[in-house]
C-alpha cells in the first residue's frame, strides 16, 4: 500500500480513523477559511451604501469602480484561468448591464463614484407590508441592491434621462422619495431606481427592496449601526482597497438560500465577518475580522501561542496548518458545531466512531493533555528515499501532560497491534527513538515519537521523521515564500496556514489538497498561500492572508456581450469596467 492509497482511504479506515479524522478536520476547516478605493480615504472608512443598507442583509459586496484596478486583476493566472475571469467578469456585465439595456463606460462610467455596493437582502423582508398598507406583495427569491454614488450630477440625469425614455415606467412615492418601476431588458426583468438627495442613485430588483433602502435612508436599522461592524472594519483597512466584503453569518446560517424560521434555542453567537481585499505586485491580500454578537455568552480565548512550529518543519514542506492550542481548538469546534456554517465532520459522530473502532474516549484520552501547540505538515520525502510513497503527512502535539500522553499512546500502540494486526516495534531515527507501525507486509506504515521531550510526533505515509529529527538544517521560517505570505514570526498568532500550490502540483492526486483546493483550474495559477490568525480580543478573531499569483499576458478586450460563456463560473455581484 503506498502514500497515494493510505491516505485516500483514511477516513474509510477504521485502522487509522483518529489520525485520519483529525487530519481532515484540522486542514479542511482551516483551508475553508480562504474569500474601495476612496477619494478621502480613512482608516474606519465605512463603504458606499453602508446608510442604506438594511442591516440584516446577508452580503454586501463594495468594490473599486476604476479601470486600472480591474485590469490589473486580469493580469494574475495561467491563459486559461484568464480566459475564464474575462468570462465571468462578461457574465456579470452583461446580468446586470447589457441585459437591461445598460452599457457601462456610456451610461455609468462618465457620472459614478469611485467605488459601488451590491448587498443581497433577506428574503423574510420581502413579506412585510409596505408602510402605505398596499396588500403584501409576492416574495422575490432573492432580493437585491445596487447603490451607486454620483459624482456629476449632470451626467447622471442626462444618462439616466434617456434610459428611462426608451422604457415603460412607472412613478409612485415613498417617504417622500420619488421611485421609477419598470419591465426592462431581454427578459422583461422588475427594476426599480430612486435617486437620494442626488448623492446617491440606488437600484433593486423588487418594489419592497427599493422601500426598504428608502427607509433605512430615513434612519431604519442599516450595517453603518451594526454592532461591532465600524469597530471589525477599522482594524483592517490601511490603506485604499480593491474591495470590501461584509458576510451577516448568522442570517446567511438561517436562510441556507431558502427563508427559514430561527432556532430560539441554538442562536448562532457570531454577529460577522468583514474583508478587505487589496491588489499587489504578486497576488492578492485579503484582511478580515470576525466578531460575536455583543449579547452573546460565548467568548474567544484571547490566548495567542503559535509561535514554534514553523521553526520544526522542514523549508521544502508543501503544506502546514499550525495553531496554539489542539484542545482549545477541538473545544470551540464542538461548541459552535450546531450554528456554523462550516461543518467539516459531526464531532458527536466522530467521537462515536473513534471508541468504536480503537476503545478511546476523543476528549477524556486525547484533547486532555493536547493543550499546547500544534501543526499538521504535508512534507516531501528524503532524497534517495523509495518513491513508492513521494509525502508524508506528520502531526506535532505539544503536552501538558506527557504521563497521560503516554498512556494514551501506549494503549493506542496495543490496539493497533491486537485488533488490527500492526506489529509494533522500538526503532531509532537519527539516533532518536521511535515506535514504529508495520502492516503485516513490513512496511512502515506510522512512526511516532517525541521532540525536545514534551512534543509527540506522528508520520503517515512516507518516512519524513528524518526531515524534522532532532531539527531541520533549514527549517521552513526561513523559507522566504513561507516569509513572504505569512506573519512575521515575532508577532502573537493563534494559527498559521501556508501551501505551496507550485510545489504540490509536481505530486499526483493529494488528497489534502483535493476536496479543499479541487478546481484545478484556480489552483494553477497560484504559487502559495498563506493565512495567519490571532484572536485580538474575547470577542474579535483576526484572519490575514496572502495568495500568490502568476502572471500571466497583458489582458485584451473582454469577450462581447454576444459571446458564448465557455462554463459558469462564480460571479462578483457589482458592475466591472472594461479596459478603457
Amino acid at each position: 500500500m503506498n502514500a497515494q492509497t493510505l491516505l485516500k482511504n483514511l477516513k474509510a479506515s477504521p485502522v487509522l480513523l483518529p489520525i485520519g479524522g483529525t487530519i481532515a478536520l484540522i486542514a479542511g476547516g482551516s483551508i475553508a477559511f480562504w474569500a474601495l478605493t476612496r477619494s478621502n480615504f480613512a482608516p474606519g472608512s465605512l463603504p458606499i451604501g453602508s446608510n442604506v443598507i438594511p442591516e440584516d442583509a446577508l452580503m454586501v459586496v463594495s468594490t473599486t469602480t476604476e479601470p486600472e484596478q480591474w485590469q490589473q486583476l486580469r493580469v494574475f493566472g495561467t491563459q486559461k484561468s484568464q480566459e475564464f475571469l474575462d468570462q465571468n467578469i462578461a457574465e456579470v456585465r452583461d446580468r446586470f448591464l447589457f441585459d437591461n439595456g445598460l452599457d457601462y463606460e456610456r451610461d455609468i462610467q462618465p457620472w459614478v463614484g469611485r467605488e459601488v455596493s451590491f448587498a443581497l437582502l433577506s428574503p423574510q423582508g420581502e413579506t412585510q407590508p409596505p408602510a402605505d398598507s398596499a396588500p403584501v406583495r409576492p416574495a422575490n427569491p432573492q432580493p437585491a441592491l445596487l447603490v451607486l454614488p454620483i459624482q456629476d450630477g449632470t451626467k447622471a440625469r442626462q444618462v439616466l434621462g434617456k434610459y428611462r425614455d426608451g422604457q415603460q415606467w412607472t412613478k409612485r412615492t415613498y417617504k417622500d422619495v420619488e421611485i421609477q418601476e419598470g419591465q426592462v431588458g431581454k427578459a422583461n426583468k422588475t427594476l426599480a431606481i430612486a435617486a437620494l438627495d442626488g448623492k446617491l442613485v440606488v437600484v433593486a430588483n423588487s418594489p419592497r427592496a427599493i422601500e426598504q433602502a428608502i427607509e433605512t435612508y430615513k434612519g431604519s436599522k442599516a450595517i453603518a449601526t451594526l454592532p461591532g461592524y465600524s469597530n471589525a472594519l477599522g482594524q483592517i483597512q490601511t490603506g485604499p482597497s480593491f474591495s470590501t466584503i461584509y458576510l451577516n453569518l448568522p442570517a446567511m446560517a438561517q436562510q441556507g438560500g431558502r427563508p427559514v424560521r430561527p432556532n430560539p434555542k441554538k442562536e448562532m453567537s457570531t454577529q460577522g465577518w468583514v474583508m478587505t481585499t487589496t491588489l499587489q505586485n504578486d497576488g492578492i491580500q485579503v484582511k478580515s475580522v470576525l466578531w460575536l454578537k455583543p449579547d452573546s455568552q460565548t467568548k474567544f480565548s484571547t490566548d495567542n501561542n503559535a509561535k514554534t512550529m514553523a521553526t520544526r518543519l522542514p523549508a521544502d514542506s508543501v503544506m502546514t496548518v499550525a495553531g496554539g492550542s489542539f484542545k482549545q481548538f477541538w473545544t470551540n469546534y464542538s461548541r459552535d458545531y450546531a450554528t456554523n456554517p462550516i461543518k467539516l465532520l459531526d464531532p458527536a459522530s466522530f467521537k462515536q466512531e473513534i471508541r468504536g473502532a480503537i476503545g478511546m474516549d476523543l476528549e477524556q484520552d486525547f484533547a486532555n493533555w493536547m493543550d499546547g501547540e500544534f501543526s499538521l505538515a504535508l512534507l516531501p520525502v528524503p532524497s534517495g528515499s523509495s518513491q513508492v510513497n513521494p509525502v508524508g503527512v506528520t502531526m506535532m502535539v505539544q503536552a501538558s501532560d506527557r504521563r497521560a500522553a503516554e498512556k494514551a499512546l501506549t494503549q493506542l500502540d496495543e490496539t493497533m497491534g491486537r485488533k488490527y494486526n500492526f506489529k509494533i516495534e522500538p526503532n531509532k531515527v537519527a539516533n532518536q527513538d521511535v515506535v514504529l507501525w508495520k502492516m503485516p507486509n513490513g512496511e512502515t506504515s506510522v512512526t511516532r515519537g517525541w521532540l525536545d521531550n514534551n512534543i509527540a510526533f506522528l508520520t503517515l505515509g512516507g518516512p519524513v521523521a528524518a526531515t524534522f529529527l532532532p531539527r531541520p538544517a533549514n527549517p521552513l521560517v526561513n523559507q522566504p515564500m513561507f516569509k513572504q505570505v505569512t506573519s512575521d514570526a515575532k508577532t502573537a498568532k493563534s494559527g498559521e496556514i501556508f501551501i505551496d500550490l507550485e510545489k504540490a502540483a509536481t505530486y499526483q492526486d493529494l488528497p489534502l489538497l483535493r476536496s479543499p483546493l479541487s478546481n484545478l483550474l484556480w489552483t494553477e495559477a497560484i504559487r502559495s498561500i498563506g493565512i495567519t490568525t490571532a484572536n485580538t480580543s474575547d470577542r474579535t478573531i483576526r484572519y490575514d492572508a496572502i495568495v500568490l499569483l502568476k502572471k500571466g499576458a497583458t489582458p485584451g478586450v473582454l469577450p462581447s456581450p454576444t459571446a458564448k460563456i465557455i462554463s459558469p463560473l462564480p460571479t462578483t455581484s457589482s458592475p466591472v469596467p472594461k479596459k478603457k
